[in-house]
């Protein structure tokens, strides 16, 4: 007889293969009451960066761009060439944000936080906003090892994949000027 390569006829050696066929067979149940909480739930670091990845990753990273500013208003701090002359008073920032406050936050988000934005900003080509996300990113990083600047907070440095992602922008933008060579 010739061995069967159907999942479910073979006998499942792996844990994964055992799940698997488990989430084949089962039905999943919601509890209706769960869909219609009262409760509002928060979403923590690990969630947005989770979610900022998973949209990277299936391919719609301008919906970051889409929402960047509702997420980070602290970008509007950043001194950067693309804000021109308009001086900082003058742009949209929220009267409740002090610099101080922002920086705060902005250490609290984290290194995996930045390092996502970045990813999804080098995949749109969004240069300027990448630029601006790393360096609110760097102050973030230099604060966080200021001592008792966030009550509990740890020190930490950004990762490499940011450096990665911002050199992979850089690297988008050079290919942009460059005139199309056709290889017959």
């Amino acid at each position: 007889s010739t061995p069967s390569l159907r999942l479910r006829d073979a006998k499942p050696r792996s844990r994964f293969a055992k799940a698997l066929i488990r989430l084949r067979e089962e039905r999943f149940r919601l509890d209706p009451g769960a869909i219609d909480s009262p409760t509002q739930m928060e979403a923590d670091e690990g969630t947005i960066v989770s979610y900022i990845t998973y949209l990277t990753a299936t391919g719609r990273p301008h919906v970051v761009v889409e929402v960047l500013f509702d997420i980070l208003p602290e970008l509007a701090l950043i001194d950067h060439p693309a804000w021109g002359g308009v001086p900082i008073e003058d742009r949209t920032l929220p009267k409740y944000m002090r610099r101080t406050t922002t920086l705060q936050r902005a250490v609290l988000l984290g290194p995996r936080f930045f390092s996502a934005v970045i990813s999804a900003l080098a995949k749109v080509g969004r240069t300027g906003l990448a630029e601006r996300t790393w360096l609110l990113g760097k102050k973030a990083e230099n604060a966080s090892w200021r001592r008792d600047f966030v009550p509990g907070g740890k020190p930490w440095y950004l990762p490499v994949s940011a450096y990665t992602s911002l050199l992979q922008c850089y690297a988008l933008e050079t290919r942009r000027g460059l005139p199309q060579r056709i290889v017959d």
